[in-house]
């Protein structure tokens, strides 16, 4: 749905969360399997209307820096905010309508799959200077900025000496009217 959304810093718990608003709910399931857990974490009633001017949606997660995690977010006109330097994240999958997203991405896996389907949103991604990133995008009517990227070929951009790196990330973006900056720290 619409609001702010936010990962902090790491909990000893397998995820801890604080949500504030005046509309919407949310609801949490855990499921175990053989090696891993499945959590969903979702609002109960996404059908919002924006037109009130008291409108309240935010959410603060924290996660356990333990488990490799596989992060997935469907979210509408949204700010999402995300330091996942801490966390081992071998997959995020973000489905976004009009949105502000942020990612800081961390080097705690070998290899990082990031997938951003997009209508008109800002796309900001900080990559470590200790990985090699490969971006390929389908983004004919947004702005880039991929500094220190070079064009590989029609639409895929790899990072200077991406080879003399073991670990990377490759990212996957498929976009409407955006703004994508993708820059190393």
């Amino acid at each position: 749905g619409a609001g702010g959304f936010k990962i902090l810093t790491p909990t000893d718990k397998l995820i801890d969360f604080m949500t504030e608003g005046n509309v919407n709910s949310y609801s949490l399931d855990r499921q175990d399997m053989d090696s891993h857990a499945e959590i969903n974490f979702e609002m109960r009633n996404n059908h919002i209307k924006l037109h009130n001017k008291n409108y309240k949606n935010s959410v603060e997660m924290s996660l356990n820096k333990n488990p490799e995690w596989a992060l997935n977010f469907s979210v509408g006109a949204a700010s999402v905010d995300l330091d996942l330097t801490q966390y081992k994240v071998s997959r995020l999958d973000v489905g976004m309508g009009a949105a502000a997203f942020n990612v800081k991405l961390g080097n705690l896996v070998d290899v990082a799959r990031i997938k951003i389907d997009a209508g008109a949103s800002d796309i900001d991604i900080l990559i470590p200077d200790s990985v090699g990133c490969e971006i390929n995008d389908e983004a004919a009517l947004s702005s880039r900025n991929y500094e220190g990227f070079k064009k590989v070929d029609n639409d895929l951009y790899r990072s200077e000496n991406f080879d003399k790196y073991p670990k990377k990330i490759y990212i996957d973006i498929n976009c409407g009217v955006s703004s994508i900056d993708v820059k190393k720290y």
